[in-house]
């Protein structure tokens, strides 16, 4: 009888280390596996599942497995994505956590300084839908009223970023609405009552912040732009910054002329009127929304780029020393040429 009791320790022994390595062994899958667990599934029926698709190699095991951890009752339903090499107590895990897997069905990616000219026909043609479907659903978005957002454009105000969407394809408004919603999170905080402040409305703040956006790269320069542009507004001269001039002309094609830079028809013609553009003119950063309110003192007036430099600015006080830049420049240029 000694031995017998002995030769069953001896099995239990066996079959315990045997079940204590199990767990925390690799699965031999070899590749990613997919399992869709449904609702009320018990947990025989769960590790039958999941010995189905390869992703365990035993049944008994994950079955006891999950009774002794106390978890067998705890494992929840939907669609599980297993990377490789995980072990059947990771897999458990992810399963009694409910770490769904969720299938990317639609991705698009807003860069910084881009504006709807390209950011509707991008949503257009990556959803497969028309651009007047694009344009039709902006009217359908929703945004506070304290923004003071003229209903004619959401630009600026979609803000730059990579956005994904999970298992159904979403409609041009869903995509649009997500993101203004993410454009409302990144506001800086007390940015209305800053607008308030400085007698802005948030809209015209944005549109203050999508020219710096589009007048420099560095980040160092952004608060620099911002007090030249702020100096002018406050003098009441026009602002002078061609990448309004260009929003404003249609199908620009790259070549910017002396009659683009007259034409007082078109309302974004900071050349020749005065203030703010009546809409931003692309989508700013939120380093651009902050340089807003935070510009320089330094007395600037004017700034050009710098001849022979890597896109950095010359920032000038007076005219004279502007002038300057502007020939260091116009030379630098020809020599190029």
């Amino acid at each position: 009888m000694k031995k017998v009791l002995g030769v069953v320790f001896l099995l239990g022994c066996v079959f315990c280390a045997q079940f204590g390595l199990w767990w925390l062994r690799a699965g031999k899958y070899t590749q990613p596996q997919t399992v869709e667990i449904p609702a009320g599934a018990s947990a025989q029926q769960i590790a039958r599942l999941l010995k189905a698709s390869g992703v365990i190699d035993s049944v008994t095991f994950f079955y006891w497995g999950s009774r002794l951890q106390g978890v067998s009752h705890g494992m929840q339903a939907g669609k599980y994505r297993f990377a490789l090499g995980l072990t059947p107590l990771q897999i458990l895990q992810q399963v009694v956590t409910g770490e769904v897997y969720a299938e990317v069905v639609f991705e698009i990616t807003i860069p910084e300084g881009e504006s709807t000219k390209w950011v509707y026909p991008r949503i257009a043609a990556d959803l497969g839908v028309s651009l007047q479907q694009v344009q039709q659903a902006t009217m359908q978005v929703r945004l506070p009223d304290v923004w003071a957002v003229p209903r004619a454009s959401l630009e600026g105000f979609l803000y730059p970023a990579k956005y994904t969407f999970f298992d159904r394809m979403p409609s041009p408004e869903q995509v649009l609405q997500k993101m203004v919603d993410t454009f409302a999170t990144k506001l800086p905080e007390g940015y209305v009552q800053q607008c308030a402040q400085h007698q802005l409305t948030v809209a015209q703040a944005v549109a203050f912040a999508s020219l710096i956006e589009k007048e420099t790269d560095l980040a160092v320069e952004r608060s620099l732009v911002a007090e030249v542009i702020w100096n002018r507004l406050r003098r009441g001269e026009p602002l002078g910054i061609d990448a309004a001039v260009i929003y404003g002309v249609e199908d620009f094609d790259g070549n910017l002329t002396r009659a683009h830079l007259r034409d007082r028809a078109n309302p974004y013609n900071s050349r020749r009127h005065k203030g703010l553009p009546p809409t931003p003119i692309a989508s700013p950063s939120h380093e651009s929304l902050l340089a807003v309110f935070t510009p320089t003192n330094h007395g600037y007036n004017y700034y050009v780029l710098k001849a022979g430099g890597q896109g950095e600015h010359v920032f000038s006080r007076t005219l004279q020393e502007h002038n300057r830049a502007v020939r260091a420049l116009v030379k630098y240029s020809r020599s190029k040429h």
